[in-house]
């Protein structure tokens, strides 16, 4: 009787301690995943990625409220100050901002009649002639905001180039001349960077002459 009464105290006892150690252990791996799930960085979006979206330039205070107002539809493009000024920052805008002006120019382009449009093309024949690598390059390869906005390739600009071109050369008297005339600016550009993919951006500007 003695020795069961032992037996059933060394089995209950040896019970207990693995109850102990089992739940020491436990209580160590719920700590060790809280620490971890703590010092777990928070998820961020990449500088990339933040870039490829319109808002970051929207909120921006970098940015000029006329190409902000434009893009949101709040103004209308018209031979007005607003435009004006817009069309001017283009030519000065830094090279980080440069893709979202080139969509708000892009929308005025495509909208421009009238005195608007010798504006427009003025200031795309500006803006491709002195700063040709930055104009280009922001379609080679392709900046992930203008892919998100589908501007696959410059060209209504390519149209407001040639209209500028067209303008020019129109005093030539005569056809042979004119296109004499159009085809050295042309050459004049491409000589501006020779390394630039002007491929797409020709095809329309040669189609607009």
């Amino acid at each position: 009787m003695n020795s069961y009464l032992i037996m059933t105290k060394v089995l209950v006892f040896i019970c207990s301690v693995f109850i102990i150690i089992g739940f020491i252990e436990n209580s160590k791996s719920e700590k060790e995943s809280q620490n971890q799930t703590e010092i777990a960085p928070p998820k961020t979006k990449s500088v990339s990625t933040r870039q490829c979206e319109i808002d970051q330039f929207l909120n921006s205070p970098d940015i000029i409220n006329e190409a902000k107002q434009i893009w949101l539809e709040e103004i209308q493009p018209m031979d007005d100050e607003p435009t004006f000024k817009v069309l001017d920052k283009i030519n000065t805008a830094p090279l980080s901002e440069l893709p979202f002006y080139i969509l708000v120019v892009d929308k005025i382009n495509r909208m421009s009649d009238g005195a608007l449009s010798e504006m427009t093309m003025s200031s795309s024949h500006s803006l491709i002639n002195n700063r040709t690598k930055d104009f280009f390059s922001t379609f080679q390869p392709l900046n992930c905001l203008l892919k998100s906005q589908s501007l696959n390739y410059p060209s209504s600009f390519a149209q407001a180039y040639g209209g500028y071109v067209s303008l020019e050369c129109d005093g030539a008297p005569t056809t042979k001349e004119y296109y004499k005339c159009t085809g050295n600016q042309i050459e004049e550009l491409k000589q501006k960077c020779t390394s630039c993919d002007m491929t797409n951006f020709l095809t329309v500007l040669k189609g607009s002459l």
